[in-house]
């Protein structure tokens, strides 16, 4: 899952939204949800840590993404049996 993310970064980052490109709904009463700031498109948020807690990878992606949908990562994360 790892390699996917960094391959999903790097082959598909023109749909990798820059923070500049985000804004927070915090209208839910739990947890703030990322938004593509001009659309409003729901976002994904994926991201890898190190050990020591610094961030390796971090980026968020429309919900949908056609990379994003086709992916690995998402077919593993999303898939119910």
């Amino acid at each position: 899952m790892f390699a996917e993310v960094r391959r999903l970064k790097a082959d598909h980052s023109q749909e990798c939204l820059a923070n500049d490109q985000l804004w927070s709904d915090s209208s839910e009463k739990a947890n703030g949800i990322t938004r593509e700031r001009s659309t409003g498109t729901l976002c994904h948020t994926i991201g890898i840590s190190g050990e020591d807690g610094r961030w390796e990878e971090y980026f968020s992606m429309r919900e949908d993404s056609d990379a994003l949908l086709t992916s690995s990562l998402y077919k593993t994360i999303f898939t119910t049996h």
